[in-house]
């Protein structure tokens, strides 16, 4: 899945940056997040405001 989602680290060998992806009921990536480092993350509120967007809220 790292690979496949393209969230490699690769300045910290085999594991995966840190990242939030939401997949849509076509099964395509609807929105994601990739960080650069461990505390790099969205916040709640901006990860809840992209699924309400998607789920036509």
């Amino acid at each position: 899945m790292i690979r496949a989602y393209e969230l490699l680290d690769t300045n910290n060998g085999e594991i995966s940056l840190p990242a939030v992806v939401i997949v849509g009921a076509d099964r395509q990536i609807a929105w994601r997040y990739v960080g650069q480092n461990p505390k790099d993350r969205p916040a709640e509120d901006q990860v809840l405001e992209r699924l309400d967007a998607l789920l036509g809220g």
